[in-house]
């Protein structure tokens, strides 16, 4: 008579038989669902949620140990920040650089400090290249974990997230903004705000023929649509107006400002039409 030892290696190899014919396994079901033929195991999308970094700043804890997904602007590369007492990054294994939000002012000085100094990668990473080969205000998209928080002390970055990045690609078309550029900005916006319409104009006219992403091209052509509304010139208010809209379509100062001027141009037709 067989031991009952004997019997439980057959019965073994049959129940895995039937599972095998019968089931897929993981990885398998993954693939049927997805219906891409991707291989989850090595897809480092799959488990990242996308976050605004913006929100990061606000509440990294709420984030703690998530494997995060966001897109940001490149600042400085090679940081030095480096807290030993409260995260695991030891600078001899680790690369720190800083970014800010995507949609940062970085023409206004209280944006431009806010960047976040606090993102690293490993040295064996291959991604590092990536980051060590780009240029300032390059888009970044970077997915990595939350692995935690430090008090900054310092009014302008408060609470710093700890971000390990694990993965990080390069935007397409190169930097958004260059620095000649935001010095232009910066200096046109406060010529508008001091009452220097010619000045302004030559300026912001100049920073949108140069380097200058979305957010700062809307404000430029706005800011623009509004010193030729000032000075009477309601035709050409419209033409910067509309283009600003072009750009940014949410853009408030230029929707007020459109319909302000076209309020005008209708006006001025109603009077000069014949009786």
């Amino acid at each position: 008579m067989l031991s009952h030892r004997a019997w439980a290696v057959p019965v073994l190899l049959l129940v895995l038989a039937t599972l095998g014919a019968c089931t897929y396994w993981s990885r398998d079901f993954d693939r049927l669902v997805d219906q891409s033929d991707r291989d989850f195991s090595r897809d480092p999308e799959r488990n990242h949620t996308d976050v605004e970094l913006e929100k990061l700043i606000k509440a990294p804890s709420s984030y703690m140990l998530m494997n995060v997904r966001f897109t940001a602007l490149l600042n400085r590369q090679d940081e030095k920040i480096f807290v030993t007492m409260y995260s695991t990054f030891r600078q001899e294994d680790y690369y720190s650089f800083s970014v800010w939000p995507v949609g940062a002012r970085v023409w206004e000085e209280q944006d431009r400090l806010r960047s976040v100094p606090t993102l690293y990668i490993r040295k064996d990473n291959p991604d590092l290249q990536k980051v060590v080969g780009a240029e300032r205000y390059a888009v970044v998209h970077c997915r990595g974990q939350i692995m935690g928080d430090y008090d900054s002390g310092e009014q302008s970055w408060g609470r710093l997230p700890f971000i390990e990045v694990h993965n990080l690609d390069l935007g397409i078309g190169g930097p958004e903004y260059d620095d000649e550029t935001i010095k232009l900005m910066a200096s046109g916006l406060e010529d508008a705000a001091q009452k220097r319409p010619a000045v302004a104009k030559d300026k912001l006219k100049k920073a949108i023929q140069g380097t200058l992403g979305p957010a700062g091209r809307a404000l430029a052509l706005a800011r623009l649509g509004l010193l030729h509304e000032e000075s009477g010139q309601f035709e050409l208010a419209v033409d910067h107006y509309e283009l600003a809209l072009d750009v940014d379509p949410a853009n408030a100062e230029a929707k007020e400002g459109l319909d302000r001027a076209l309020k005008v141009l209708e006006r001025k037709r109603q009077i000069q039409a014949p009786k």
